[in-house]
């Protein structure tokens, strides 16, 4: 039987890590080469899981950003239906997932089609 949530759930909880994102999501540094943390991502999985991540910008081509790191953490923790994603920068501006994201997101979970940006 499949598990339904409202969106008023879904948003209260996405609302509570965007208010306060420096003590919940964000871990945020910059060296000289590294700059970590400037958009961060929250994945609401289908069984109303919460995983976060964040940007991770270096000189080389390494980086990663906020979405593919929360959904790393939601492979290891054996999930892969995501039901919503939230990115958001600094200035609270809301990201949508880049092309790479988009096709990771859609790879691990082809239900992950319907997923809520």
């Amino acid at each position: 039987m499949l598990k339904y949530i409202s969106k008023e759930v879904v948003y209260n909880k996405l609302w509570k890590l965007i208010r306060f994102p420096k003590k919940s999501v964000w871990r945020e540094f910059v060296t000289e080469k590294v700059t970590a943390g400037a958009v961060a991502c929250v994945i609401v999985t289908k069984d109303n899981n919460i995983y976060t991540g964040v940007s991770v910008v270096m000189d080389c081509a390494l980086g990663t950003c906020a979405e593919r790191s929360a959904a790393y953490q939601m492979i290891k923790n054996n999930e892969t239906e995501i039901q919503t994603i939230l990115t958001i920068g600094r200035s609270s501006y809301i990201y949508p997932p880049c092309d790479a994201c988009l096709g990771l997101i859609k790879l691990i979970n082809p239900n992950n089609i319907n997923t809520k940006f």
